[in-house]
């Protein structure tokens, strides 16, 4: 009975530990950031915000920004992967040739629609963009 207590006990800190997301603030910094280097224009229109979580133990790993140019109807990502402990410098990559799919779930009698970005898009940029100080979470010591 007690190791399976232990398991259920691990199994929830994971689960609450690996679930983590990405500070709001950093998302705004890094998408400002991105925007004035010219990625993202004020044509551009946001279709779809998503973020990508691993499967195996739910741990987030990157949010998605999919813009439609104005002009188009062509689709690009930005891609925003989180922040490893310790680190000051925020991962982007820039995502072309990118098509939304939808995963349909019922959920008792509800359907639900969830999008998520189809296989074949290229990466166009990788891009690092170092976060302020006061920005970071604040070291245990």
């Amino acid at each position: 009975m007690k190791k399976k207590i232990y398991a259920l006990l691990l199994a929830a800190m994971m689960l609450c530990t690996g679930c983590e997301s990405i500070d709001p603030e950093i998302l705004d910094y890094v998408l400002e950031q991105v925007q004035e280097d010219g990625y993202i224009t004020e044509d551009c229109e946001l279709v779809h915000k998503l973020s990508n979580v691993s499967a195996a133990i739910p741990n987030l790993i990157s949010y998605d920004y999919i813009y439609r140019e104005a002009d188009s109807d062509e689709l690009f990502c930005v891609r925003i992967y989180r922040l490893q402990e310790g680190e000051d410098e925020c991962e982007v990559h820039i995502l072309t040739d990118v098509e939304i799919g939808e995963y349909i779930r019922d959920d008792n009698g509800e359907t639900k629609r969830i999008p998520y970005l189809e296989d074949g898009w290229t990466l166009e940029e990788e891009l690092e963009y170092r976060i302020p100080r006061k920005l970071l979470p604040e070291e245990e010591e």
